[in-house]
């Protein structure tokens, strides 16, 4: 079956779409209205962006924008125009058959309450065994690098209503990005990664946390400053806050999300910032991270 914009727009969820890139509600207007701190623009006070389930419509009452789900993953970063969106979109809600496994009427039931679909139960320094086992046999994450950055953390998925661990990382907002062998996501809220380092006139911009561990692990700590998005929709938060680099060093997935957060840093750069993209030295790749196990894996 052939996928139209229109059917997309009216059948893949601006809900679920948020909620894959780790953006929840933070409470809930009428039946079918939610509220949300908005992920278009930095962290703000006072949530302005809502979403209206029936209508499938996203409005951010700060920049005074609207539109359709197709509209909303472009502006996330996840695609850039139209005809991207929609492939993009008809691949996240869509099998290989063309029937819809995620619509507008199958909102998750956390929606239904007033709470984050992933809350954190407890942090503690990693020491699972599986989780160890993950992070070295899966990844070629060593232990040391590990646990100098990421801890254990312990959730509770309110959409099935289980409990679970992963590996965390956090980010400047009290949130972590999650990640075990079976679960990639976030908890709110969903913020960039900074770093600080002793050299501040260069930064490196990697997509995710196991991306930034894969260069730990090949190069050793960095003395510069280091971003790391958590999700490419958070692009516009790091391109804020790059002004006055001279240096700017991208290690973004080789993909249409990854060239669109990448293109977001370039514009919002001064005309005096060298910016380098390095996915190119993993070209044939996904990301730095398959790069990394393709290579350990080929020289232990």
């Amino acid at each position: 079956m052939y996928l139209n914009y229109k059917e997309i727009n009216r059948e893949a969820s601006c809900m679920a779409l948020l909620a894959s890139q780790g953006i929840f509600p933070v409470k809930r207007l009428k039946n079918d209205e939610y509220m949300f701190v908005s992920p278009l623009r930095a962290p703000e006070a006072s949530p302005s962006f809502t979403v209206r389930v029936m209508l499938n419509r996203w409005h951010d009452f700060g920049t005074g924008e609207d539109g359709s789900v197709i509209d909303l993953a472009i502006r996330l970063g996840l695609a850039a125009d139209h005809r991207a969106a929609a492939e993009y979109l008809k691949t996240f809600f869509y099998n290989k058959d063309n029937e819809r496994y995620t619509s507008i009427q199958s909102i998750p039931d956390a929606y239904n309450r007033n709470e984050p679909r992933v809350r954190v139960v407890s942090v503690a320094p990693l020491h699972s065994p599986a989780l160890i086992d993950y992070l070295h046999e899966e990844r070629c994450i060593p232990f040391d690098v590990a646990e100098r950055y990421t801890k254990e953390v312990v959730y509770f998925n309110n959409g099935n209503g289980s409990t679970y661990y992963a590996i965390g990382f956090a980010n400047r907002s009290g949130g972590f990005a999650l990640r075990n062998k079976f679960f990639k996501g976030s908890t709110a809220p969903n913020d960039i990664t900074f770093l600080g380092g002793k050299d501040n006139t260069t930064c490196l911009i990697f997509e995710g946390f196991v991306d930034f561990l894969s260069y730990v692990a090949a190069y050793g700590d960095p003395i510069c400053d280091v971003f790391v998005l958590n999700s490419t929709s958070m692009a516009s938060r790091v391109a804020s806050k790059i002004a006055g680099y001279q240096k700017i060093f991208c290690f973004l997935d080789n993909d249409p999300a990854g060239s669109v957060a990448l293109a977001t840093i370039k514009s919002n750069s001064s005309n005096d910032t060298i910016i380098l993209d390095k996915s190119t030295t993993y070209a044939g790749f996904n990301d730095l991270n398959d790069f990394w196990v393709y290579k350990y894996t080929n020289e232990v």
